[in-house]
Parts: C-alpha cells; structure tokens; sequence
C-alpha cells in the first residue's frame, strides 16, 4: 500500500476534529451536569441554611419572649414590692405619730385623768391586802398619796407608791407586797395589745385594695 503522507494528515485533522467536537459535547454535557449539580446544591444549601435561619430565628424568638415575660414578671414583682414597701413605710411612720401622740398626752392634764380612772378601774380586781404602785419616773408626781386616799373607799385595802423603784412604760404596774399578784395597765401595753389592730385598720382606711 502506498502510504500518502497528503491523506494521514487530513486523516489526522479530521480524528482531531471528530475527537475534539467529541470531546466538546462531552465537556458541554459535563459542565451542565456540573452547572445543575451546583445549582441544585446551591439550591439545597440555601433551603438548608433558610431551614436553620428560620430555626435560629425561632429559637431567638422564642428566647427573646421568655426573656422578656420574665423580664415583665420581675418588673411586675418589684414594682409590687416597691408599692408594699411604700406602704410598709407609710403605716411606720403613721404608728410612730401615734406612739409620738401618746407620749404628748402624758403631758397633758387628761393624763391625770387616765391615771385615777386605771386604779380605779383595778380595784375592781384586787383582794383585800397591802399593794405598791410603780409609776413611770415623769409620772409619779402626777399621782399623789392623798389621791389613793381619795380613790380607794376599801378599808381592807392599802397602797403606798415606790418612789425609789420606776417602771419605763406610762400608766400604773400594780403589785401584792408580797409579789404574788400584779396588773399591768399602761399606754404603751394597751397600744401594743391593739397594735395590730390598729395597723389593720388604718391600712382599710388608706388602701383600698
């Protein structure tokens, strides 16, 4: 066979050209399949990353509400206690007026008054004996022996008053000489036994709810 270096070459040429149109279309179809394959990944990481924006954002949401119902539960038990505390003060400061008013009593002359109607009223409890009468060291003066004189028509009766030995409370402390017996009656106890009371009352008064 004669060989017919004219005809390799475009033997050749044309291999070349049938194996690069070939490869052509093969590279074509790979960088499209290659093309869908990024754009579908493309497409699933961006559902994917949507999926878990949407879940932190959720999840934010969800944490920035329990946040803030718990920040306005807080907020709302302050100011509750802000409002009780107020109240507290209030009432504090109303009874220390009065314990103060009471104190100013003593000084006046209805205070002589008080001390003659609390013996008298304890008479009412006492066996016949001997008995001390201890006053407050302001107050004893306000109280003198010729005033039991006065008060006491039971002759099975006798009092003299410590002037050596005082109480700390305003009013009378009543005791047997042999200190077997004694009755208390002063404003400080009275106001405490009604303490309570008394800030009830004053709280119905100034707070309606």
């Amino acid at each position: 066979m004669e060989y017919n270096e004219s005809s390799f070459s475009e033997k050749i040429d044309s291999l070349m050209k049938e194996v690069l149109e070939d490869s052509k279309v093969k590279a074509e179809e790979l960088i499209r399949q290659a093309e869908e394959k990024s754009k579908k990944n493309i497409e699933d990481a961006k559902n994917v990353l949507e999926m878990e924006v949407k879940k932190v954002f959720e999840t934010m949401n969800k944490k920035i509400k329990r946040e803030r119902d718990l920040k306005t539960f807080e907020t709302e038990i302050q100011i509750r206690n802000e409002i009780i505390l107020a109240k507290e003060e209030i009432l504090t400061a109303i009874m220390n007026l009065i314990q103060q008013k009471l104190i100013e009593f003593t000084k006046s002359s209805k205070y002589k008054v008080y001390l003659q109607k609390a013996f008298q009223e304890m008479l009412n409890y006492l066996s016949p004996g001997q008995y001390i009468l201890y006053f407050h060291k302001q107050d004893f003066k306000k109280f003198p022996q010729n005033k039991l004189l006065e008060l006491n028509e039971d002759s099975t009766l006798q009092f003299e008053i410590s002037r050596s030995e005082h109480i700390e409370h305003h009013g009378i402390l009543l005791k047997s000489k042999d200190e077997r017996f004694s009755i208390e009656d002063t404003l400080e106890v009275r106001f405490n036994q009604k303490k309570e009371q008394i800030r009830s009352k004053i709280a119905k008064m100034l707070f309606k709810d």
